[in-house]
């Protein structure tokens, strides 16, 4: 007779996505922003505020990881 587990068969998939996208950040996080930067800069001269707010969080968030790692925290 087989025993029924009722422990999870791997682990969820939604902490790979999220560390999968934080490696994503921390290699690519500098072009992102620099990128973010100068979408903000054309959208902020052409007068399209919603471009150039998510641009800007765009490149906020890439640039993040940059400055955690020079605090020391963890990546």
């Amino acid at each position: 007779m087989k025993a029924i587990s009722f422990k999870p068969a791997g682990t969820a998939q939604n902490f790979r996505i999220a560390e999968v996208f934080s490696k994503f950040l921390s290699n690519f996080g500098l072009h992102l922003a620099a990128i973010s930067a100068i979408v903000c800069y054309v959208a902020t001269i052409l007068d399209a505020d919603i471009i150039a707010s998510l641009a800007a969080f765009a490149a906020l968030a890439g640039i993040y990881p940059q400055t955690k790692f020079e605090k020391g925290g963890r990546s």
